[in-house]
Formats: structure tokens, C-alpha cells, sequence
């Protein structure tokens, strides 16, 4: 009986784990069991908590991305099709938070920035297809605010503006 009771604690937390585990869903197979309604993510007539992926024609992995009670919640990854990471962010509660990356095919940084409650927020940079920095400035609650710089491929800087934008700003492809 002592034995027993002894691995009692160890099969609660195994029992635990077990039961508290996520699905993985293929989006490319289930899509039919899909629904999007009101900013929720349902998953044949419920929301959805767990782990979506998706893949290309080719079997690379296309996306991956997290639910919890309908609303992405964790890491998300977009893949391109050559395999090598297009976009990385992370959501809580259905809003992006933290840190998001965003690659070149080529697997050069493309764009780095941070978001807040769902708004951009802090630091942003914009990098060319070689790696050189090409925009650099901040934000505020999605409002760019301070010193813009901007680049040339070469990495010289090209000039600076001031911006407190009360709309959110995207820099062009031409800037």
C-alpha cells in the first residue's frame, strides 16, 4: 500500500499533463472544420484551443500558429516555401505582443519591432535584402513619434526626419 501511495503524486502529474495537452490540427486538411466569427476561431462549432499547421504542396511546413479558446495565443511562424522562416511574432489573448521578425527569402532580417497590447510599440528596423539597416525609428501606441533614419544598400545614412504621426506609418519600399 506504502508503494502505491508513493506513486500516486507521480500519476496525478502525469494524468495532468496528459489531459492538459493541445491538438495539433492540419489547417490544410481540416479547413472545412474551420470558421473565423467575431475575432474567434472555431474548430468544428467550438473554439479552438490548440496548435494549427499548415503545409505546401511540397511537404515544407507553411505555417504554425497557436489558439487558446478561439484567439491565436503563443508563437506564431510563417514558413516560406523553401523552408527558411518568413515571420516569427507572438499573441496573447488574440493581440501581438513582443517581438516580431520578419525575413527576406534570402534569410536576411527583413524587419524587427516590437508590439504592446496589439500596437506597435518601441524600436522598429527596416533592413535592404543585404542585411544593411534601412529605416530605423519608433513608436508609440502604433503613432510613429522621434527620429526616422533612413539608409542607402550601403548603409550610409540618407537623411533623418522627426515624425508624430497620430495614424500608423509604414515606410514604403521606395524609402
Amino acid at each position: 500500500m506504502k508503494t502505491l501511495m508513493k506513486h500516486i503524486p507521480n500519476f496525478l502529474l502525469f494524468f495532468f499533463v496528459l489531459v492538459s495537452c493541445n491538438q495539433t490540427v492540419d489547417r490544410g486538411k481540416e479547413a472545412d472544420y474551420f470558421k473565423k466569427e467575431n475575432g474567434i476561431t472555431y474548430y468544428k462549432g467550438s473554439p479552438f484551443t490548440g496548435t494549427t499547421v499548415e503545409y505546401y504542396g511540397n511537404g515544407q511546413l507553411k505555417n504554425k500558429e497557436n489558439f487558446k479558446e478561439g484567439k491565436k495565443d503563443g508563437v506564431w511562424e510563417l514558413y516560406y516555401e523553401n523552408g527558411k522562416l518568413e515571420r516569427k511574432g507572438s499573441y496573447k489573448e488574440g493581440n501581438a505582443v513582443g517581438v516580431l521578425e520578419l525575413y527576406h527569402e534570402n534569410g536576411k532580417l527583413r524587419i524587427k519591432g516590437s508590439y504592446n497590447d496589439g500596437k506597435e510599440d518601441g524600436v522598429w528596423e527596416w533592413y535592404h535584402e543585404n542585411g544593411k539597416l534601412r529605416i530605423k525609428g519608433s513608436y508609440k501606441e502604433r503613432n510613429a513619434v522621434g527620429v526616422w533614419e533612413y539608409y542607402h544598400k550601403n548603409g550610409q545614412l540618407r537623411k533623418k526626419e522627426t515624425h508624430w504621426r497620430e495614424l500608423p506609418f509604414v515606410p514604403s519600399e521606395e524609402e
